[in-house]
């Protein structure tokens, strides 16, 4: 994807590379520069997104893809949640 070349701070991918294992819930999922910039971290474990460009510069696909990676994690959860609660249901009525 398309990112500005014009950042004056950022998280070098390889530094990340360094430290996973101080950051184990975290994956970069865009880089740039030539892949040596994070440009997007992702939770593994929460929907959350944290972007080092601006999503709101961009249009179309960048975009359209952020918003549907938020909701197909939103509704991911929440039937991870609803099957864990009917599980612990069932198993106190028997």
């Amino acid at each position: 994807f398309f990112a500005s070349q014009f950042h004056h701070q950022a998280m070098r991918y390889d530094y990340f590379l360094t430290q996973r294992e101080r950051l184990p819930h975290l994956r970069v999922t865009a880089l740039s520069h030539q892949s040596r910039i994070a440009e997007v971290l992702e939770f593994t474990e929460r929907p959350i997104i944290g972007t080092q460009f601006h999503p709101e510069y961009t249009v179309g696909v960048i975009n359209q893809r952020m918003f549907e990676w938020l909701l197909g994690s939103a509704c991911r959860k929440r039937q991870a949640e609803t099957s864990t609660t009917e599980i612990k249901s069932a198993s106190k009525a028997t």
